[in-house]
Parts: C-alpha cells; structure tokens; sequence
C-alpha cells in the first residue's frame, strides 16, 4: 500500500514535468488571475484530509457541470468545461463508455514502486 506522501512526490514529478514539457498548457499556479489559460495541475491539494474531485464529480457552479474523465485523443483546442454537463455526460458514458474504467487494471500492471524509488532518490 502506498501512502499520501508517496503519491504526492510522484504527483509533484507528474505536474512539474508537464509544466516543463508544455509551460502553454500547464501550470502549478495556484491563482487563477496568474494562469493565463492554461490548465492548473494540483499536486498541493493531493494529501490527507483534502478534498478532490473525483471522476464523474459535480462541480460547485449553478451548470451542473461534471469532472469527466477523457481519453488522450478527445484532448484538443476545443474543449470547454461546458461540454461536461449533467445531461450530456450521461449521454457520454451511454454512447462511447467511460474512459475511466481502465483505471484499476492500468494500476496493477505499472511498476509504481520502482518508479517511486527513482523518484525518492
């Protein structure tokens, strides 16, 4: 079993290589008027006792809109948080399945422990 602080140093490492990778894309700013669009990775947030939103999650605005999960390929230019309503979610899950089921069995083929011991070196 793995605990928070294991997760977090590998989520730190995630999040700051995107950042270095695609610095347009990505940010670990945590104030939304210094993102300048770009989408806000928080490894901060993830530790005991902190709330997260979880895949499928409503999110706290009036549009009903819902933390979906995505493939790669979906991920583009286009995209808006208002795509991901409610309706159209289930509507989603219903026509192309829910990308996220792969979840469980990605997690148990990866080497994780290996990849945390370079990371902790």
């Amino acid at each position: 079993m793995f605990t928070y602080d294991d997760t977090c140093i590998f989520s730190e490492f995630v999040c700051k290589f995107l950042c270095e990778q695609e610095p347009g894309w990505f940010t670990t700013e945590r104030l939304k008027k210094n993102r300048n669009n770009r989408l806000y990775l928080d490894y901060v947030q993830h530790k005991a006792g902190n709330t997260l939103a979880a895949p499928y999650s409503p999110r706290g605005n009036e549009k009903g809109l819902i933390s979906t999960p995505l493939n790669w390929a979906e991920v583009n230019d286009s995209l808006t948080p208002t795509m991901f309503t409610i309706p159209a979610v289930i509507e989603r899950i219903q026509k192309q399945g829910n990308p996220f089921h792969s979840f469980i069995r990605t997690e148990n083929s990866q080497q994780f422990t290996n990849v945390l011991s370079q990371l902790k070196t």
